[in-house]
């Protein structure tokens, strides 16, 4: 899906009606259609963002004769002022001729997640049958996700990870991330089942983490905690095989 389009036949739907005022918005924001309108967009921007990796997201809203445009991200909205196409067309009708010429980057995907090839393909439905066959003969342990049909109507995605150690940056191949984020706001913590690719490891299944994080850089991230924790011989850690920010 590239751009979300959500319609509403009042406008008091609007859920970013009133905002160039205070006063009018927090007279606004108790209508409860409007709020419902805010949950649905929420809930349809979470399920893109499950199955695409992305940056961002457009939402186009219609609600009875306006229209707005809006972005989410991590971070929150960025809502366009509203636009009443019923007396001017012209700057909706702008807008989407603009977003038809824009790049998947410029759409809010993320650059460093593509589609995996067919051969990509095979070889990570492969790596999780075999995984099943060594369950059964109680050679693993189960793990979520390990079957192909759990992965059904997601697509498969090659990912970039860069290690903040040494520089260099690996490839994995996902699908279906195990536990699905509800809103689009925050962390977006979604973990995955991920085969390495092209590396010494790419005969074997791993476990990848992918979140947003604070932007400080004067804060630990979570893999210089693992490392330094790891040198300490802390118990009960998992093997770390690299991370970093993308």
């Amino acid at each position: 899906m590239q751009l979300l389009v959500e319609f509403k036949l009042y406008q008091s739907r609007d859920p970013h009606r009133g905002r160039v005022f205070a006063t009018d918005f927090l007279e606004h924001v108790s209508n409860e259609k409007a709020i419902e309108t805010t949950g649905q967009i929420e809930r349809y921007s979470a399920a893109q963002f499950t199955r695409q990796f992305r940056l961002f997201a457009h939402v186009m809203g219609v609600y009875g004769p306006v229209a707005r445009v809006t972005i989410v991200d991590p971070s929150g909205w960025l809502v366009s002022r509203e636009y009443r196409y019923l007396e001017n067309a012209r700057p909706l009708l702008e807008f989407l001729w603009r977003y038809n010429h824009l790049s998947d980057e410029e759409r809010g995907f993320d650059p460093t997640a593509v589609t995996a090839t067919n051969a990509e393909r095979i070889a990570f439905f492969r790596a999780l049958r075999q995984y099943v066959k060594c369950v059964k003969a109680g050679e693993r342990h189960p793990v979520p996700l390990m079957h192909a049909g759990d992965h059904k109507g997601y697509p498969v995605q090659k990912v970039a990870v860069r290690d903040e150690i040494s520089g260099k940056t690996s490839y994995y191949i996902v699908a279906k991330p195990d536990g699905d984020s509800m809103s689009p706001f925050g962390p977006c913590t979604r973990r995955y089942v991920a085969l390495p690719a092209g590396s010494k490891y790419a005969h074997r299944l791993v476990h990848m983490k992918d979140t947003w994080r604070t932007a400080d850089y004067g804060l630990q991230s979570e893999t210089s905690i693992h490392r330094e924790m790891s040198s300490m011989s802390v118990p009960h850690l998992s093997n770390l095989i690299r991370g970093g920010d993308v």
